[in-house]
């Protein structure tokens, strides 16, 4: 599949000159197979890194560096499948 630059997989112009090796949310959520809504979840609970808001137009795009894409995939590859508060204790 070839990306055109405005098409429904291209993201890159929702990245600010300087932050084109950044990942958007839905660049990370892909990567993971995950929901956006389920990082940003993550996020607030604390236990993925925020990233950085960079307003684009009218629009705050948040924008993940090369080393917070590495810290979600390691989350996500580590993670265990569940509710951990349901998990028995051993």
């Amino acid at each position: 599949m070839v990306n055109v630059v405005g098409s429904k997989d291209d993201y890159s112009r929702w990245k600010p000159v300087g932050f084109k090796k950044h990942k958007t949310i839905q660049e990370v959520a892909t990567l993971v197979q995950r929901s956006t809504d389920r990082i940003k979840q993550l996020e607030k609970l604390g236990r993925l890194p925020k990233p950085i808001r960079v307003k684009v137009g009218r629009l705050k795009v948040r924008l993940y560096s090369p080393e917070e894409v590495k810290v979600i995939k390691v989350h996500f590859k580590n993670a265990k499948p569940g509710n951990p508060n349901q998990r028995k204790q051993s």
